[in-house]
Protein backbone atom coordinates (compact mmCIF):
# COMPACT_ATOMS: atom_id res chain seq x y z
CA UNK A 1 0.00 0.00 0.00
CA UNK A 2 0.96 3.56 -0.37
CA UNK A 3 1.10 4.58 3.14
CA UNK A 4 3.53 1.67 4.36
CA UNK A 5 5.84 2.59 1.15
CA UNK A 6 5.84 5.85 1.91
CA UNK A 7 6.59 5.09 6.01
CA UNK A 8 9.45 3.00 4.53
CA UNK A 9 11.20 5.65 2.83
CA UNK A 10 10.57 7.92 5.76
CA UNK A 11 12.19 5.20 7.93
CA UNK A 12 15.47 4.93 5.51
CA UNK A 13 15.92 9.02 5.21
CA UNK A 14 15.47 8.78 9.02
CA UNK A 15 17.85 6.17 10.14
CA UNK A 16 20.39 7.29 6.97
CA UNK A 17 20.36 10.88 8.73
CA UNK A 18 21.03 9.22 12.05
CA UNK A 19 24.12 7.65 10.43
CA UNK A 20 25.51 10.49 9.20
CA UNK A 21 25.60 12.02 12.58
CA UNK A 22 27.47 8.89 13.78
CA UNK A 23 29.69 9.15 11.06
CA UNK A 24 30.29 12.72 11.84
CA UNK A 25 30.95 11.93 15.70
CA UNK A 26 33.26 9.24 14.70
CA UNK A 27 35.31 11.40 12.59
CA UNK A 28 35.52 14.31 14.35
CA UNK A 29 35.40 13.06 18.09
CA UNK A 30 35.91 8.98 18.00
CA UNK A 31 38.73 9.06 15.56
CA UNK A 32 41.21 11.55 17.02
CA UNK A 33 40.45 10.37 20.48
CA UNK A 34 41.03 6.54 20.43
CA UNK A 35 42.29 5.55 16.96
CA UNK A 36 45.76 7.59 17.03
CA UNK A 37 48.93 5.50 16.07
CA UNK A 38 50.35 7.39 19.61
CA UNK A 39 47.74 5.28 21.46
CA UNK A 40 49.46 2.30 23.16
CA UNK A 41 45.86 0.24 22.46
CA UNK A 42 44.95 1.35 19.30
CA UNK A 43 40.42 0.69 18.41
CA UNK A 44 40.27 -1.64 15.54
CA UNK A 45 36.69 -2.03 14.98
CA UNK A 46 33.61 -0.47 16.14
CA UNK A 47 30.19 -2.24 16.70
CA UNK A 48 26.84 -0.56 16.08
CA UNK A 49 24.66 -2.61 18.58
CA UNK A 50 21.28 -2.02 19.61
CA UNK A 51 17.43 -1.92 18.59
CA UNK A 52 17.76 1.34 16.12
CA UNK A 53 21.16 -0.37 14.85
CA UNK A 54 19.45 -3.47 14.50
CA UNK A 55 16.44 -2.55 12.64
CA UNK A 56 17.53 -0.22 10.86
CA UNK A 57 21.22 -1.51 9.70
CA UNK A 58 20.84 -2.13 5.86
CA UNK A 59 20.10 1.51 5.61
CA UNK A 60 22.61 2.63 8.08
CA UNK A 61 25.37 0.70 6.34
CA UNK A 62 24.82 2.45 2.95
CA UNK A 63 26.20 5.39 4.87
CA UNK A 64 28.65 4.07 7.09
CA UNK A 65 30.46 1.59 5.34
CA UNK A 66 31.99 0.72 2.08
CA UNK A 67 31.11 -2.07 0.60
CA UNK A 68 34.99 -4.04 0.83
CA UNK A 69 33.92 -2.88 4.69
CA UNK A 70 35.45 -0.10 5.49
CA UNK A 71 34.10 2.88 7.56
CA UNK A 72 33.22 5.45 4.77
CA UNK A 73 35.01 9.02 5.41
CA UNK A 74 33.65 12.18 3.98
CA UNK A 75 36.12 13.46 1.75
CA UNK A 76 38.78 15.60 4.08
CA UNK A 77 37.48 13.91 7.08
CA UNK A 78 40.62 12.25 7.42
CA UNK A 79 42.82 14.86 7.20
CA UNK A 80 40.27 17.10 9.47
CA UNK A 81 40.26 14.63 11.87
CA UNK A 82 44.27 13.59 12.20
CA UNK A 83 44.97 17.70 12.41
CA UNK A 84 42.32 18.85 15.20
CA UNK A 85 40.73 17.61 18.23
CA UNK A 86 38.11 19.09 19.56
CA UNK A 87 38.18 22.25 17.64
CA UNK A 88 41.46 23.15 17.93
CA UNK A 89 43.99 23.50 14.95
CA UNK A 90 47.18 20.78 15.26
CA UNK A 91 49.64 23.65 14.02
CA UNK A 92 51.71 24.24 16.89
CA UNK A 93 52.58 28.42 16.86
CA UNK A 94 55.63 29.10 19.00
CA UNK A 95 55.19 31.54 22.10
Amino acid sequence: DGAGVSNALVRVAASQAYAKQWQHFIQTQFVPQFCSNVRRHQVRRICFAGAVATSNWPSMQEVLVSPTGELVCPAGAEDDASTKKRGRSGKKTNQ
